[in-house]
């Protein structure tokens, strides 16, 4: 196999044949546009057969471990044969990294997508991600379906129907608002105080002036019901070559969550990470987002009016202080400053 690297980390693992290489490459998520430039150079290279560059490496498999008997079974192929597979290696600056490969079946197609982890933290999350796409209810939009599971002492793994499609573009996110209204449950009434981010916040915020400020008005406050992904950003999502958008990486679900964080999550982390925007260029598009008319007709249905502006600040909050992500947490902490101080 072919390995891959980004900044002299593993990020590609691909299969000798080109064609199957090609598909590899789909596994990898590019958001800028250099990063895509370099994955469409990589396959006009395998494409033209041309030295892909890397290096090649071994996997050593024995088709009598159980890992790899599922895997087979996921892919179709004879329970004593080795599926051909790519791998992507998930963020190294990330706890719980995890890999995700793509299986072929035996004609080459890819049918199936692997997500596996071998330490504590990344069994950890794939058992909460399982847990909340089994606790899902059957045709939720934008939700894939479990294809299987795995699980022993040395491996956690759960395994999707593989989605056709790429990363959403500027011209694909018109169905964002649909989508996320999609996640809506006007019929269900929650208090803020009862989601699980409240509680995760106050655990660790309760004396942060921002918290303590914007506590007072939303405590007895209620919104409708909402289905929260967590960490929803173009990477974590496919479009379909017909324009529907699937949503993967489950394991910050929340059934009841607070509305309008994921609309948060992803304009702010896109600038964030792919855009590099600094605190008072993100303002501006925050500040944009919530006049515009769409996130207001969203606001009305959630029940939110008149909290917006400090459920973002809560959003920020809990980045900064909860989830404390390896990259981008000083722009946050820039950007809740900066807001604080322009909405009093």
């Amino acid at each position: 196999m072919k390995l891959l690297t980004k900044r002299g980390s593993p990020l590609l693992l691909l299969p000798d044949p080109p064609r199957l290489a090609i598909r590899g490459l789909e596994l990898y998520p590019a958001q800028t546009p250099r990063g895509r430039l370099a994955r469409s150079l990589a396959g006009l290279v395998l494409q033209a057969r041309l030295p892909l560059g890397g290096k090649s490496v071994w996997v050593d498999l024995s088709p009598e471990d159980s890992f790899v008997r599922w895997l087979a079974g996921s892919a179709r192929v004879a329970l004593d044969s080795i599926p051909k597979f790519a791998v992507l290696a998930g963020n190294p600056n990330t706890p719980g990294q995890r890999l995700i490969l793509l299986l072929f079946d035996p004609v080459g197609r890819p049918v199936a997508v692997v997500k596996a982890g071998v330490t504590k933290a990344a069994q950890k999350l794939i058992e909460q991600e399982q847990q909340f796409l089994e606790s899902v209810p059957t045709g939720t939009h934008g939700i894939p379906p479990v294809r299987g599971t795995f699980a022993n002492t040395k491996v956690r793994a759960i395994a999707l129907d593989f989605l056709p499609g790429r990363s959403p573009r500027e011209a694909d996110e018109h169905r964002l608002p649909q989508v996320l209204k999609n996640w809506l449950r006007p019929q269900q009434t929650v208090f803020f105080t009862d989601t699980r981010t409240w509680r995760e916040l106050a655990a660790t915020s309760a004396e942060h002036p921002i918290f303590k400020s914007r506590a007072v008005s939303l405590r007895n406050q209620s919104s409708s019901g909402a289905l929260v992904h967590g960490d929803f950003a173009p990477w974590n999502v496919r479009v379909s070559p017909a324009g529907v958008w699937m949503v993967l990486d489950w394991e910050r679900g929340d059934l009841n969550g607070l509305p309008a964080w994921d609309w948060f999550h992803y304009l702010i982390q896109k600038n964030i990470l792919v855009r590099h925007q600094p605190a008072t260029s993100l303002a501006t598009s925050v500040e944009a987002l919530l006049a515009g008319s769409e996130f207001k007709a969203y606001a009305q249905t959630a029940g939110i009016n008149g909290h917006e502006r400090s459920l973002v600040l809560f959003y920020l909050l809990y980045q900064v202080e909860v989830i404390r992500p390896s990259e981008g947490r000083a722009v946050t902490r820039d950007l809740l400053s900066h807001l604080s101080a322009r909405w009093g």
